[in-house]
Order: C-alpha cells, then structure tokens, then sequence
C-alpha cells in the first residue's frame, strides 16, 4: 500500500488534468482461521489497518467478495464497500456514484455464491446475474459510465453483459497471475486485476461520443521496490507491523 500510494501520488502529479478512479475487485481483508474455527485473532487486526490504509489512499470502491464477508462480521462496513449481490442487515451499498471529470460513474460490485471456510452468518449471496442487472439498469440513467467489479464469477459476468449492452467496464478478479490482454465483448471491455496487486492494474480510457468508453492502454505495474514508498503510509505500515507483531508473538510464540 505504502508503493501504491506513491504511485498515485506521481500520477496526480504528472498529470493532474486526468481524472483517476481507484477500485479493487475483491478479497482485500483477511479470512484467517484459528484452531478454534473462528477468524484468528491476528485478522482484525489486520483488516482495521487495511480499511484505514484504503480511506487514507481514497479507494473509491471496493467489491466484496464472499472472502470478506467473515471479517465484516465484526467490524463496521466501510464507506467504500459495495455490492450489488451481498445481502444484510447491516447496511451495505447496492452502487457507489463517483463524479470525475464532468462524468458521473456508476460502480457495482457481484461476488461468487459461496462461503469462507470462516463463518459469515450476518450476510447471505444472492444471485449474481439477477443482482448485477437490476442495479446496473437502475443506475443506468444517473450514469454515464458503468462499472462492474466482479470476483470469480466469469460465466455470471458473461451473462450480465447480454442482459445490460450499456456496461462499459468489467473488472474481472480471480487468481489472476499473468497479465491478459483485454476483450470487447460489444460494447463492454473486460479486464483482469492482477492477484493480491501485486501487479496495480492501470486502465486508461477515453470517452467517446454519447459517452463511449475506447481503450488507450491497459497495464500491470509491478509494485516492487524500484517504486518508493510514500513515507506517511510507510509510517502507518510499519506502525501495523509492530501491532501484528505483537498478536502474532501470543499467537504463534515469540521467533528470533
């Protein structure tokens, strides 16, 4: 996050007439288990400083996956969290709307139905498709850009594209590890994010007329240590480590 961070920051700064949005797909805090069958204990640790560190950056929105269900069990719903197909009683965002560069953006987010092996009784996963298409058309006239982050849900996806011409982007996230070219599939341009961004997905798009969305280039940053670390959240890193450090050593016993 800390090379993430600075990488945004360069980029606002060489080119600070371009609007940027900052998504993830999904799978963005930990499900650890402890031999008790609960999430570990180090976990929430770890997902509070993932949240702070997300809102420090200024995620815009960030899918949720049925990975991430369990942590949310005990902490509140961020802001940016979103989901079109994740049901409960705690309020959770069906869509996020971002205002960039004269163009207002319609964000949605679907997740694979299926479970942890950490338990996540407060949420239920509706169908993906059903979900998707019913928030994408009801967004559709307060956008003029749609978005869809989707995790593990290629066949859903491909049918969401049928039912709704009008999406622009689908986030593709799984386990990718290798860099893939992106598709049209007729007016939609799939993508893929990179597994745990350990590769910054970097999608540069023009808008065309009646607002259609053209690719200029889609990439894979490697975030390694030729980026610099933004030292604020360099800061707020290390400051994480030494909290964890601490879990961990009850957890797992003090190793020098």
């Amino acid at each position: 996050i800390p090379r993430l961070s600075s990488y945004l920051n360069t980029h606002s700064q060489t080119h600070p007439d371009t609007a940027s949005l900052l998504v993830n797909g999904g799978w963005w805090l930990s499900d650890s288990l402890g031999q008790d069958g609960a999430l570990r204990a180090d976990a929430p640790v770890m997902n509070r400083h993932v949240v702070e560190a997300f809102e420090a950056i200024g995620m815009d929105a960030a899918n949720l996956s049925y990975l991430d269900l369990p942590a949310l069990e005990s902490q509140p719903i961020p802001g940016f969290a979103v989901s079109a197909n994740v049901k409960s009683d705690k309020p959770i965002p069906t869509h996020i709307l971002v205002e960039r560069g004269g163009l207002t953006i319609g964000i949605t987010g679907i997740t694979k139905q299926d479970q942890s092996f950490a338990p996540s009784p407060s949420f239920r996963i509706e169908d993906p498709v059903e979900a998707a298409v019913t928030v994408l058309n009801d967004i559709q006239s307060q956008a003029d850009v749609l978005v869809l982050l989707a995790y593990d849900t290629a066949e859903a996806a491909q049918a969401i594209i049928q039912a709704v011409p009008d999406l622009d982007i689908l986030v593709d996230t799984r386990q990718n590890r290798q860099h893939a070219p992106p598709l049209q599939m007729g007016n939609t341009l799939w993508v893929k994010s990179h597994y745990q961004t350990m590769r910054l997905g970097e999608l540069r798009l023009n808008t065309g007329p009646q607002n259609s969305v053209d690719l200029v280039v889609d990439r894979k940053i490697d975030l390694d240590r030729e980026i610099a670390d933004e030292p604020t959240m360099l800061q707020h890193m290390q400051e994480a480590r030494e909290e964890l450090n601490e879990v961990q050593a009850e957890l797992f016993g003090l190793i020098e």
